[in-house]
């Protein structure tokens, strides 16, 4: 019996939700939740992180979302990832921005790639140095997550 890494599960939910769910354009209520996710195919970055983080969480990863700002923000708008523990590692996972539709979906598509059937992984597994390149976040809120939520 060989067990599961959770590095290898949050991989996989990460692909799961990438190829369930598109990027929405507009700022339906609905787009918001994790309703308008599974139920409409098309989400922002709080339901997708949302849906993600549960299904995370289900198979036992410790992960919670956190707010701030990225260098897309545009009108000083919001944004949300995740900070999970994976086998003894504190990684970040921006499940958004691995949507091609989201990222770079015009370029794809007139390279003749069908985005259906890409998931990009820059932003699964990356470090805190390397995320901080495009995302800005207050450093009292991580070090609260890391102490309360992710001590085992």
């Amino acid at each position: 019996f060989r067990r599961v890494l959770f590095r290898s599960k949050a991989k996989v939910l990460y692909q799961w939700v990438i190829f369930h769910s598109q990027y929405a354009q507009n700022n339906a209520r609905e787009n918001y939740t994790p309703n308008g996710f599974l139920f409409n195919g098309r989400a922002v970055c709080q339901a997708y992180v949302g849906v993600y983080n549960l299904l995370c969480k289900m198979v036992g990863i410790n992960i919670t979302g956190v707010t701030g700002k990225t260098n897309r923000s545009m009108n000083d708008s919001s944004h949300i990832w995740s900070f999970a523990m994976l086998d003894g590692k504190q990684v970040y996972i921006d499940v958004t921005w691995g949507d091609p539709v989201f990222t770079n979906g015009a370029m794809l598509r007139m390279q003749g790639i069908n985005i259906e059937d890409v998931c990009d992984f820059t932003y699964f597994d990356i470090s805190k140095q390397e995320l901080m390149q495009t995302h800005y976040w207050t450093p009292y809120y991580e070090d609260l997550i890391i102490y309360n939520k992710l001590k085992n």
